[in-house]
Parts: C-alpha cells; structure tokens; sequence
C-alpha cells in the first residue's frame, strides 16, 4: 500500500498546482510550443457607439513594453465559438505613457470587435494559434505576462463579461518527473516481487 502512496501524493500535486479557476474565460500560454489558447465561457454584450461594437479587456504595467505607438497582435477569433457576432478577437501588445508618472509601461489587450451590441457567449475551443513568427519584442510581452500570470484581464469596454484570467502552461520541473518516474517504477518492483 505504501508504494501507492507516493505516486498518488506525486499525482495530486501536479494537478492542483496546475488547475486555475479564476474567471470564466482563460487565456492559455504555451511557452513550450509558443502558441495561444482560449478555454471556458463568458457572456456579455460588446460596447456599442457611432464606430461600432467592441469590447476590450486590458492588462498594464507589462515588463518590457514596446516602443511607443508600435505593437503586434495575433488573432485568437478561430479560438472561439462565437458564431457570427464577433469579427475578431486581438491579442495585443504595445506600450502606453502612465498618465501619473510620463513614463513609458508595457500593455497587453484583447480588443474584440462585433457585428452588434447583442449579448453573446464566448467559448473558448481550445484551437491553438502559434505566436512563433512573431518578433522578439512581442515574444518578450508574452514571457513577461506568463512570469506573472496572478493578474487578469480586467474588462474596460462591454459589460457583463467576467475578466479574462491566464493559465501558462510550461515544462514539467525535470524533479518532478523523476518523482513521479520514481514512484511508477516502485510500482512495478513491488508487482514483479509479489509474481
């Protein structure tokens, strides 16, 4: 029985540290592939005026902001089940002038561009979108909100959507997988010994 336990401790463990409940819809980070993906749901209604419909989710004080008035973006739209309400779905990067200090800080947004103000759910499919060819800077905006992934998206035009939360999915520590090894060749000793 004792040789169980270890395995199962081992097991449980990696998969508390791993699940992340936080809101509705999340944004997942793939360090290892370099792609992007949305998991969940959420419903709400875009911001509508002369413009049009949209709705923004906002995330500052990124480490390495790009220079100002630059930036990149990925399409996440084929991530999402959304039917035809919404056009797009943009994760971007860019840099804004803190209006307190002047100084310059990085941004990541997700602007969401719709047909309509109607109220709509987004489900996340879980279709992965790589980031690879990107450029290093925007690369670099992705490791630092992956380095501190505690912060949501907190949504700034729109209502009724939750904030968007980040899950960043990397290698297993090489400890961790000689632990769980170490306890699935217990298991197998223990069997063979007993045959």
């Amino acid at each position: 029985m004792k040789y169980f336990l270890l395995p199962a401790i081992s097991l449980a463990v990696m998969l508390t540290t791993s699940l992340n409940a936080r809101a509705a819809l999340v944004l997942n980070i793939d360090l290892t592939t370099e792609e992007l993906f949305l998991t969940g749901s959420d419903t709400g209604s875009a911001r509508s005026n002369i413009l049009g419909s949209y709705t923004d989710w906002n995330r500052s004080n990124v480490n390495d902001p790009q220079p100002e008035g630059s930036g990149d973006s990925v399409n996440l739209i084929n991530g999402l089940d959304v039917g035809s309400t919404f056009t797009s779905f943009l994760f971007q990067t860019g840099a804004d002038r803190n209006p307190d200090t002047g100084t310059l800080q990085g941004t990541v947004s997700i602007s969401a561009i719709a047909t309509s103000g109607a109220e709509t759910t987004l489900t996340g499919n879980g279709i992965r979108i790589s980031y690879a060819g990107m450029n290093s800077t925007f690369k670099n905006s992705i490791q630092s909100l992956a380095s501190d992934s505690d912060d949501d998206f907190t949504l700034s035009e729109g209502s009724g959507f939750s904030p968007i939360s980040i899950s960043v999915i990397s290698v297993p520590e090489p400890s961790s997988c000689l632990f769980l090894a170490g306890g699935i060749l217990a298991i197998i000793g223990r069997r063979r010994r007993q045959h």
